[in-house]
């Protein structure tokens, strides 16, 4: 018997709602602090079933075959995920350099208003 291309998505979705929702349970067993240093497996756990529900939609059926046969899929991808190289910080620093600069020269303009109607100002009065 052959599944539908639909059918297969509503497999696959059950399957990852039940995997996040059995991490939810987990993750609501510990205690304050443990819950707060899995702030970004928490997260990332959210962001990679949330991108997983969008991307069943156009996934080919022999993918959603193989994704639906993976224990744990969502744990799978989190753990391959932390192998990957995190450019966080660097688009963090980016940021702030960028925008650190961009007020710096926000900045000079306003000195620079400030100083040409400071002498305006004086001309009125003289």
């Amino acid at each position: 018997m052959k599944l539908e291309h639909k059918e297969l998505e509503e497999i696959f979705r059950f399957k990852i709602s039940a995997e996040l929702s059995a991490f939810r349970y987990g993750i609501l067993q510990k205690e304050k602090e443990e819950i707060y240093h899995a702030a970004y497996q928490i997260d990332s756990m959210i962001h990679l079933y949330e991108l997983l529900i969008e991307m069943c939609r156009t996934m080919k059926e022999e993918l959603l075959i193989i994704a639906v046969t993976i224990p744990e899929l969502l744990h799978f991808l989190y753990g391959r995920w932390l192998e990957y190289g995190d450019s966080y910080a660097e688009d963090l620093q980016d940021c702030i350099d960028q925008e650190l600069e961009a007020l710096k020269n926000i900045d000079k303009e306003l000195k620079s208003l400030k100083d040409y109607y400071r002498t305006e100002r004086m001309d009125e009065i003289a």
